[in-house]
């Protein structure tokens, strides 16, 4: 662990409130390495920004040219590299060992959106006064936030609401329409749904979680029941500064004529009705209701393109799918225009 003040120093970490270090510096990872280990090559894509604490690299450059960064020199306290960029120049330990901290480059973007958000608000602010605030970076670590760009982050949190909750409190319930998605600040909640044998509790939610916000997509009656398992404090979104701010940026919808395209370059399409309402259109068959647990057999090497009826349920698939990491687009206007077309 680093001593707070010493990260301090550290851009853009000096630029932070420092209520907020201790947060940072507790998710921070420590890497150590041997001499001769590479810590990036030469065209390498890195997600992480790379802080040297200890020991000394050597940067070679494509042109030839070569630099050695210290860790007792003012470039080291800038991340090694350019953040977000592609790495242009190899970069590896020539002293016997060398230690690193590193993090997410787009966590540490948001991150500093957040704090110029916080440092704007009035004192009055519902982002303001609260207990802790490991729910920003929870939110900030959610993949939909993550594909979001720095403007859309700092609307997103101008435009939360805060609601106080107590335990036993029922948020959203199965079958209702969709009007908030929420994010826990304070509190843990509970995910139920009702089945042939009763209702069953299906997930547990804490601290960062967000929630609410499939049946905004999909624009359906919501799919799950969740209430709260203690008091706490919950920050919502309503649906239409959600559709503004997360749905349009995170689902991508392409026309028939593009999928057409899509496809012959390899992409895989994905049918998510059930069973009862395919037709002749031969493709993997993965319904709504299991799209998130039949993830894990889904291809990861090629785009997904979901589709459905008039497009609801197929941009509520790729919303889950693009928070689990998947490329995925979604089918515009359903699948009787694919079919014409083909």
């Amino acid at each position: 662990m680093l001593d707070r003040a010493l990260f301090a120093e550290y851009y853009p970490f000096n630029k932070i409130n420092g209520d907020f270090l201790p947060l940072l510096l507790e998710d921070m990872v420590f890497t150590e390495l041997e001499r001769d280990q590479v810590l990036f090559d030469s065209g390498e894509v890195r997600p992480e920004a790379f802080y040297l604490l200890q020991g000394q690299l050597l940067c070679e450059y494509p042109d030839g040219r070569e630099k050695k960064i210290k860790s007792s020199s003012l470039q080291s306290r800038y991340p090694v590299g350019d953040l977000n960029l592609q790495k242009r120049f190899r970069a590896s330990v020539v002293s016997p060992n060398a230690r690193f901290m590193h993090m997410d480059s787009t966590l540490i973007d948001h991150f500093m959106v957040w704090n110029g958000v916080y440092e704007a608000a009035p004192p009055d602010s519902p982002l303001k006064t609260h207990r802790d605030y490991r729910w920003v970076l929870g939110l900030l670590k959610n993949q939909v936030v993550r594909l979001l760009p720095r403007g859309h982050v700092h609307e997103l949190f101008l435009a939360l609401e805060s609601l106080p909750v107590k335990a036993g409190e029922e948020i959203i319930a199965e079958g209702d329409p969709g009007d908030f998605c929420y994010v826990i600040a304070e509190g843990e909640a509970s995910v139920f749904k009702c089945t042939a044998n009763g209702e069953v509790q299906v997930a547990d939610l804490t601290r960062g979680d967000l929630f609410g916000e499939n049946a905004l997509v999909s624009q359906e009656p919501r799919s799950a029941s969740v209430r709260m398992a203690s008091d706490g404090l919950l920050m919502r979104l309503d649906g239409r500064q959600f559709a503004a701010l997360l749905k349009s940026h995170v689902v991508r919808w392409l026309n028939p004529n593009d999928v057409v395209q899509q496809l012959a370059a390899g992409a895989e399409l994905i049918d998510v009705r059930p069973p009862g309402e395919l037709d002749s259109l031969a493709c993997l068959n993965v319904p709504l209701e299991e799209i998130r647990e039949q993830a894990a057999h889904l291809p990861r090497d090629k785009p997904l393109i979901t589709c459905c009826d008039d497009g609801q349920r197929s941009a509520s698939a790729a919303y889950i799918l693009a928070t689990l990491g998947f490329d995925v687009y979604a089918l515009q206007g359903g699948v009787r225009g694919l079919l014409r077309l083909l």
